[in-house]
C-alpha cells in the first residue's frame, strides 16, 4: 500500500493520505517526548477495520 504523504507534528499529531484507499487518517495527542510510531497503528488496525 502506497502512503503517499504523511506529515508529523511536535509531540505525536499525525497526518496520512492513502489515496489508493481514498482515505486521510488525522491523529491528534497532546504534547509528549518521542511518540510511539503512528503508522504502525495506521497499518495494522485502522486500514483492516475499513476494508
Amino acid at each position: 500500500m502506497d502512503y503517499e504523504k504523511n506529515v508529523l507534528a511536535d509531540g505525536g499529531n499525525f497526518i496520512c493520505c492513502i489515496a489508493a484507499k481514498d482515505m486521510v487518517v488525522t491523529i491528534t495527542s497532546k504534547f509528549m517526548m518521542n511518540p510511539k510510531n503512528r503508522l504502525t497503528l495506521i497499518k495494522e488496525y485502522i486500514i483492516p477495520a475499513v476494508k
